[in-house]
C-alpha cells in the first residue's frame, strides 16, 4: 500500500470512529447538550484553530464533523495528505469530546475474535472499567464487559443504546452483549448470559 493509501485509509478510520460516537452520545443526550473540553481555554481547540468553528453543543459538533468529511480529498497530491492529517487529528478531537460527554471511554473499536480480544483487553477492562467493544467478519457490533464490572442488565442497557444508534446508513445485524468473568489473560470465559439485540 502506498503513501497515500495507508494516510487515507487512516483519516477515514478515525473519521468514521468519530461519526459513530457522536452520533451515540447525540441519541443519549440530544443536539443541545454542552460541549466543552475541561480545563482547557477553548471550546475543542483543534477544530476552532483550523476551522474557526467554537463548538459548544453537540449538534455544533455534528457541523463541525460534517466540514471534517469535506477536508478528506482523495488526490494523489501532498495538500490531500495534509488535510487528510489535519482531519484525522480533528475526528480524534470528537472522539475525546464523545468519552468526556458520557464520562467513559471505551476500548478496542476493531474487528477481533471474541476470545482473543479478551486475552489483548481484558485486563485493561478490569483495570480501567471500560467496555471493550469490536466486531467481525458478519455485520454485528459486540460490547464485552466482566460481570462484576457490568452485571448483564448494566451491559444489556448499553446494547439497547447502541442498537437505537445502529440503523440505517450505520447498521448492523446484531449487537451482541458479550459478559465475561475470569482474573487475567487466558483465565477470561464467555458466560451464558450472552444477549443478541437485532434489527
Amino acid at each position: 500500500m502506498g503513501l497515500f493509501q495507508t494516510v487515507f485509509r487512516g483519516s477515514d478510520e478515525m473519521y468514521f470512529k468519530a461519526e459513530e460516537e457522536l452520533n451515540k452520545v447525540i441519541a443519549e443526550l440530544g443536539e443541545d447538550a454542552p460541549m466543552t473540553m475541561p480545563d482547557t481555554a477553548y471550546f475543542l481547540a483543534c477544530i476552532y484553530a483550523y476551522l474557526g468553528q467554537k463548538v459548544t453543543t453537540l449538534g455544533e459538533l455534528k457541523t463541525a464533523l460534517a466540514s471534517i468529511r469535506a477536508m478528506m480529498t482523495r488526490d494523489n497530491r501532498t495538500k490531500s495528505i495534509f488535510d487528510s492529517g489535519v482531519a484525522t487529528a480533528m475526528a480524534a478531537e470528537v472522539i475525546e469530546a464523545y468519552e468526556k460527554a458520557i464520562g467513559v471511554k471505551t476500548l478496542g473499536n476493531y474487528p477481533a475474535s471474541g476470545t482473543a480480544i479478551l486475552d489483548e483487553l481484558g485486563e485493561e477492562h478490569l483495570r480501567t472499567g471500560y467496555p471493550i467493544v469490536y466486531t467481525s467478519a458478519d455485520s454485528v457490533f459486540q460490547i464485552a464487559c466482566h460481570e462484576e464490572i457490568y452485571p448483564p442488565e448494566k451491559l444489556y442497557e448499553l446494547c439497547r443504546i447502541a442498537r437505537k444508534l445502529l440503523q440505517g446508513e450505520h447498521g448492523v445485524g446484531r449487537v451482541i452483549a458479550r459478559p465475561f468473568v475470569g482474573t487475567g489473560k487466558g483465565a477470561f470465559k464467555r458466560t451464558g448470559n450472552r444477549r443478541d439485540f437485532s434489527m
